[in-house]
């Protein structure tokens, strides 16, 4: 009756079968998205021209330190806040309203000013800069009307030199038109990923958003749409309405501080507001998101990847009655394995005592389960695709 279990457990012909299965085909993407991309209708053609171009970043923050009084000319001081201690001002701050000369509120670009230490913060989320809605992206073609923006709405508040100033903290960020709706790729990967990815800890919002998250960074993806139509606790941004019920993943890395930003695996050095849109900076900006996908697919790959020791053992232990010992699941990755057909896991069943009821409810079980991962392994081939489109 245990022939063939006979055969999986003898020397270590189990696990290196085991280690040469892709478990998750999704960690080598195929071709089916180029197959059908023109099959998008021409309203997702629009939006994909609109919104999904060669995006690169969301929100920076730049800092420069003062070397003399010099550096910085602050105008209309007295229309700053300020933060003062035993009556003398030690900060100012402004946030400058994004009008775009349309009447409503796009946002704000932060000022903040250190009189102490003589230094200067900004912030500013890019697409709200230049187009009123964070929902577009910013291009490398983008890189002058940028500068001038910046600029512009700061003219009447501070001189300084963009080129100068340090970057601690850059939002690596790109629109993926995807072919269904965007919470079936969140479930599928919130799925098949563990609680943690290194030192990022995994957060899962609402069935429509996904992050692992650190001090030093953050790997996001969400319906961007959804987010910006619906956002509680502050405006929302009413260009979203335009394009809903289309599936714009936004996928973004959140780089932190400066010391995140210069770290080997990211940008290797301090980047400054003159790097931003250089040759060098684009094209790593484009590579980290293929990293950081390979990162969430090697874990979900990881978690599903059956241990050796474990399959033996709970094999075994059918073996000598505990008909319990493997879960549907770990049926349904012996199934994928290709080591056992669906009938060898009935005969092994029914030799492990299994009524005949139970053997057609498990055998059920792990045929959905099949299906499902199935699908769920297809989502994830396709956005990781995309990515790669993006980076190329």
């Amino acid at each position: 009756m245990f022939k063939t279990t006979e055969r999986l457990r003898s020397g270590n012909s189990l696990v290196a079968q085991l280690k040469k299965t892709d478990l998750v085909s999704c960690c080598k993407p195929t071709q089916t998205y180029r197959k059908n991309q023109h099959s998008l209708n021409n309203n997702k053609s629009v939006v994909n021209s609109e919104l999904t171009g060669t995006g690169l970043y969301d929100t920076i923050a730049l800092t420069q330190k003062g070397m003399n009084n010099k550096d910085f000319k602050l105008k209309n001081i007295d229309n700053w806040e300020d933060e003062r201690s035993a009556g003398t001002v030690i900060r100012y701050k402004k946030n400058i309203p994004l009008n775009l000369g349309n009447g409503k509120h796009n946002g704000s670009l932060f000022l903040g000013y250190n009189s102490v230490i003589n230094s200067l913060k900004l912030s500013v989320a890019l697409p709200k800069l230049l187009y009123g809605s964070s929902l577009y992206e910013v291009t490398p073609d983008d890189k002058d009307k940028v500068t001038d923006e910046i600029y512009k709405v700061t003219s009447s508040w501070i001189d300084f030199d963009l080129d100068k100033c340090k970057i601690f903290r850059l939002d690596n960020s790109c629109n993926l038109l995807m072919d269904e709706s965007v919470k079936k790729y969140v479930y599928a990967l919130n799925a098949k990923t563990s609680e943690k990815i290194g030192h990022k800890t995994k957060g899962h919002f609402e069935g429509e958003t996904l992050r692992f998250i650190s001090d030093a960074e953050t790997y996001l993806l969400y319906d961007k749409v959804r987010h910006e139509s619906t956002m509680k606790g502050r405006e929302q941004d009413l260009e979203a309405y335009k394009f809903r019920g289309q599936n714009i993943l936004r996928y973004e890395l959140q780089y932190k501080t400066d010391e995140a930003i210069a770290t080997k695996k990211r940008y290797g050095r301090a980047l400054f507001y003159k790097d931003l849109f250089s040759d060098e900076v684009i094209d790593r900006t484009k590579k980290l998101r293929v990293y950081a996908m390979d990162d969430i697919i090697r874990n979900a790959k990881q978690k599903y990847l059956l241990d050796y020791s474990s399959i033996t053992k709970d094999l075994e232990t059918m073996k000598k009655g505990n008909r319990y010992a493997l879960t549907d699941f770990a049926w349904y990755l012996i199934l994928k394995s290709e080591l056992l057909s669906i009938d060898d896991i009935q005969r092994v069943m029914n030799g492990a005592g299994y009524s005949r009821q139970a053997i057609y409810k498990h055998t059920k079980k792990i045929k959905s389960l099949d299906k499902t991962q199935t699908k769920q392994n297809h989502l994830i081939d396709e956005l990781y695709e995309k990515v790669l489109l993006k980076a190329s």
